[in-house]
């Protein structure tokens, strides 16, 4: 069954969903020559930033798009902007721009038609789809501008055991192209899903060999680590490790090698080199899962089974503003500003008539002008909490972790407790708690689930 999603205005005339080829039904608004009509297509649609028209970002469609955009689950939302930014491209590359003034029929070509479509069916799961769009644009242009990227996206759609074999061929075929590092890394992925470590491991020598600077080749460095690791030869797995740290890789390679190092240490024994390397792997910045998960194993949190994630307690509250205190913020004077925002004041008297899902959209305009100020951003996010808007209290709770944590210099998990429940509420407690502890699973954790697949609803209804 198709993903739902409503396409930018940009795409709207593409269909989707399904397996026949995509048709272009009329010219895209942005071909148009009258600018009118044209700045009017431009709010609705998603624009690189530095070429959208200025009068347009504070556009309130334009913002609601983009956040739903951005609140849609994380396939469909590299759909929608894949899919959105090959629109642009075409534009760019067959009409100029969006101000040539004598393409107002102008069509894409049936080259570009018909990789965009196999391109989209990809991010949207339709395998069979995608492949019969790929094979249609590499019998027609078997040389075409794209053939490269359509052999490789080829390959992804199909079967493990098909999509090793293709993706070699295509590094041995254009062994100079940037996809040539990305198709033999995945081919080594294709094997490990089938189980054959060996040969996976085999293949990312060859990567390693060819390409060790570029970042395919730091990650199949890692990953012929991992399967040394499962075929059972940790001292192989080790040493590829050390290679890789050798070689100073970037923070989320290095935090995966070191915490990786750890466990394989901690299984064989060896608890003091294990805990070095987690310690190692906590100091990594910015903070990403890894460094969480060695925080983790150095010190695990406490259960939250006595923990009740739905009530803020007065004391959190404190030692959140002595925290603020201690990195030059003021959460007292940050609170009495933030309330006497218009914006806060519309949300609270949209709230008080009933009319939640108005009041949901007041907090946008606070992720711009309080983004250097997560105290506000916080007393922003319970207040909207508190008033029943979880999407808003996610959103701006998030901004506030974000900004409080320096875009990952410190980890969330030390931060005061009520600035972290602020960024992962839980929404509609009382339907929530019943619903997981029916399934034995934590609250939050089966709040965190359901929020991978869209945002919070603006009422429990909509759920």
């Amino acid at each position: 069954m198709p993903i739902p999603w409503s396409p930018p205005r940009c795409v709207s005339s593409w269909r989707t969903c399904g397996s026949a080829p995509i048709v272009l039904t009329r010219p895209p608004p942005m071909a148009r020559r009258d600018s009118r009509r044209l700045s009017r297509a431009c709010s609705r649609s998603i624009w690189p930033k530095s070429l959208e028209p200025r009068r347009l970002r504070s556009n309130r469609p334009t913002r609601r798009w983009m956040h739903t955009a951005s609140s849609s689950p994380p396939r469909a939302r590299k759909a929608i902007w894949e899919s959105s930014s090959i629109t642009w491209r075409w534009v760019r590359a067959n009409l100029g721009g969006p101000t040539t003034p004598s393409t107002r029929y102008a069509r894409p070509s049936l080259s570009s038609r018909a990789h965009a479509a196999g391109v989209i069916r990809y991010l949207f799961w339709n395998f069979k789809g995608a492949r019969a769009d790929f094979d249609a644009y590499l019998t027609e242009f078997p040389d075409g501008d794209q053939a490269v990227e359509a052999r490789y996206y080829r390959a992804l759609s199909s079967l493990a055991r098909d999509t090793t074999t293709q993706l070699l061929q295509l590094a041995s075929d254009v062994p100079d192209d940037d996809f040539a590092p990305m198709a033999l890394l995945e081919a080594g992925k294709a094997q490990e899903e089938l189980g054959n470590y060996a040969s996976a491991a085999g293949i990312y020598d060859g990567l390693v060999a060819t390409y060790p600077t570029r970042d395919a080749g730091m990650a199949g460095a890692f990953r012929r680590g991992l399967d040394h690791f499962m075929l059972g030869d940790s001292d192989g797995a080790l040493s590829t490790w050390n290679a890789v740290l050798g070689r100073d890789p970037e923070p989320a390679v290095r935090a995966q090698a070191l915490y990786w190092s750890g466990k394989v240490l901690d299984a064989r024994g060896d608890s003091s080199s294990a805990r070095e390397k987690y310690q190692s792997a906590a100091a990594v910045r910015p903070v990403d899962y890894y460094v969480m998960r060695a925080q983790v194993a150095l010190g695990p949190p406490p259960s939250s089974a006595d923990v009740d994630p739905a009530a803020s307690q007065p004391s959190d509250e404190a030692d959140l503003a002595h925290w603020f205190a201690g990195n030059g913020l003021d959460l007292t004077a940050g609170s009495q500003v933030a309330s006497q925002d218009p914006a806060f004041i519309r949300a609270t008297a949209l709230v008080q008539h009933g009319l939640f899902k108005q009041a949901n959209w007041e907090y946008e305009i606070f992720l711009t002008t309080y983004a250097d100020k997560p105290d506000r951003l916080y007393w922003l996010a319970a207040r909207f909490g508190e008033m029943g808007l979880s999407n808003a209290e996610l959103k701006l709770g998030t901004a506030a972790l974000d900004g409080a944590t320096a875009g990952g210099q410190v980890s969330v998990l030390d931060v005061p407790p009520a600035l972290a429940r602020v960024a992962s509420p839980l929404a509609f407690p009382d339907l929530v708690a019943s619903a997981a502890t029916q399934r034995g699973l934590d609250p939050l954790l089966f709040m965190s689930l359901m929020q991978g697949e869209r945002p919070h609803p603006d009422h429990p209804p909509d759920g």
